[in-house]
């Protein structure tokens, strides 16, 4: 029987990263498989997510070929080799979608960011959750929002949208600086999320850094029939 990779730096922030994903999304807690984790998410499409907690091919494999025999199952790995990792995981007949990237900021440094004209700001609390939302002005209809799930001094970013009608407005950059602010109020002092392409060019705006690439696939096999 293989034995799965130890947990390893970028997979601690993996582990940590997670933790807040989860209490944003309101899932049940992770599981142990193959050294990584697996989390129940039972969305159509999207029944379980498995993530690795190490660069390394051994675990990667392994969790491969478990989410590639899984129904609507998703897997998540930290890459310092996409290429490398991309093939592995379509040996394993699993289908690669695009590209992402673990991001991280110091939440004390976050710079700020004044409200555009013609919106206006609000920020709720709902268990441990930060959420973030613009309207406008004053009509209140929704422009943008996101939100920060609070574990200990970590601070986990998901779910930033803004409506097509209301992009290229720094709305974005407004809401991540007021959750920053709220989030360090919390006892937060460390920013970290999950970004694809587009968002990624939105946090490097923000000073966030590029911790590590993150390459994510799907099974084949689907529970739809």
């Amino acid at each position: 029987m293989e034995v799965p990779s130890p947990i390893d730096d970028y997979g601690r922030l993996m582990s940590r990263w997670e933790s807040g994903w989860a209490r944003s999304r309101r899932l049940g807690p992770a599981q142990r498989v193959a050294g990584g984790l697996a989390v129940a998410i039972s969305d159509m499409g999207r029944d379980i997510e498995y993530i690795a907690l190490s660069v390394q091919e051994t675990q990667h494999a392994q969790l491969a070929r478990i989410a590639a025999e899984s129904a609507d199952a998703w897997l998540t790995v930290p890459t310092l080799d996409r290429t490398t990792t991309e093939k592995l995981l379509q040996d394993a007949d699993m289908e690669v979608v695009g590209p992402e990237w673990l991001m991280r900021i110091d939440l004390t440094r976050h710079p700020t960011n004044a409200t555009p004209s013609g919106y206006a700001l609000d920020v709720i609390t709902d268990n441990h959750v930060l959420i973030g939302e613009a309207v406008t002005v004053p009509d209140g209809i929704r422009a943008a929002d996101a939100r920060m799930a609070v574990t200990g001094r970590d601070a986990i970013t998901d779910k930033v949208a803004t409506e097509p009608a209301h992009r290229r407005r720094g709305l974005g950059a407004t809401l991540m600086a007021a959750l920053a602010e709220r989030a360090v109020r919390s006892g937060a002092d460390t920013g970290l999320l999950i970004a694809a392409d587009e968002g990624r060019r939105l946090f490097e705006a923000m000073n966030w850094e590029t911790v590590v690439p993150v390459t994510v696939a799907h099974s084949r096999v689907t529970s739809r029939t």
